[in-house]
């Protein structure tokens, strides 16, 4: 059997389907190899329950023994682990997980690789597609943990991930998701931006934040961090842009001006 590798994802927003990689197997039928971020793991720790946190870490941990004493065999929607069976992680396996275990932990489509099933393999695997310097992965955790802790503070004056649509604003193209959504004698609304993700996803944000000033007659605030100039050149000109624009710019170290703005004008859940 040709080899083949799987991430393991979790789910952090269930939403807006919002998942970080923490891990890689890598399989040829026979024997599995399996390698997790603890960087990563750290990071989910903080941003979920302390329950699904410990529950995430007992699967990893159980995949871990698993895969080093051949002894993985699969449920219906989950992987079990037990202390008799032979090592049966097949790719028809992995795929009908990754179709069908959308909840807090689920593995990707398999992907066919003409590599040995080693230790060399798994880590430069780890290293192209799991592995984040904590510096990168500590920016945009930053970014993720203030955007909830402001969901807690603001619950009273905003709805949390709201989806509007060209039903409820004509001038809209798309659906789009707004982070923070409330009203008083107009729409007030916040949106998150992240200028360190691929520009392919930056421009996406850039044109759905450019349809809620066109569809959206109201206040809106639009939160993010100045990205690196020299590693991001292109999302960094979007961030200057953003600045330009009809929505206010908030600095991620100043939400409370969005808090306070609430407070001052009654902003109430729309």
């Amino acid at each position: 059997m040709k080899a083949f590798y799987s991430i393991l994802y979790v789910m952090i927003t269930p939403e807006t389907s919002e998942k970080l990689s923490i891990g890689i197997m890598l399989s040829d039928g026979k024997q599995s190899l399996f390698r997790y971020s603890r960087l990563k793991l750290s990071v989910v720790g903080e941003l979920l329950q302390a329950n699904q946190h410990d529950f995430i870490k007992k699967y990893i941990k159980g995949i871990q023994v698993a895969t080093q004493q051949n002894q993985i065999i699969g449920s219906e929607l989950d992987l079990q682990f037990v202390h008799s069976a032979p090592l049966l992680v097949s790719e028809e396996y992995i795929s009908y997980l990754n179709r069908y275990n959308h909840n807090l932990l689920s593995f990707g489509a398999p992907v066919n690789v003409d590599v040995p099933v080693n230790e060399e393999f798994i880590e430069k695997l780890f290293i192209k597609l799991i592995h984040e310097k904590q510096s990168k992965l500590k920016d945009r955790h930053q970014l993720f943990k203030t955007r909830e802790k402001l969901r807690i503070r603001v619950k009273p004056y905003f709805s949390f991930e709201r989806e509007v649509e060209p039903v409820d604003y004509p001038a809209l193209i798309m659906p789009v998701t707004i982070d923070f959504f409330g009203k008083n004698e107009q729409p007030v609304y916040a949106q998150f931006f992240d200028f360190e993700r691929p520009v392919n996803h930056v421009k996406n944000d850039f044109f759905d934040l450019n349809q809620l000033q066109d569809a959206i007659k109201g206040k809106g605030f639009v939160v993010s961090r100045e990205p690196d100039t020299i590693k991001f050149p292109n999302q960094h000109q979007a961030w200057k842009a953003i600045q330009k624009s009809k929505i206010e710019y908030v600095d991620d170290s100043e939400v409370q001006k969005i808090e306070e703005y609430a407070l001052l004008h009654g902003v109430l859940p729309y």
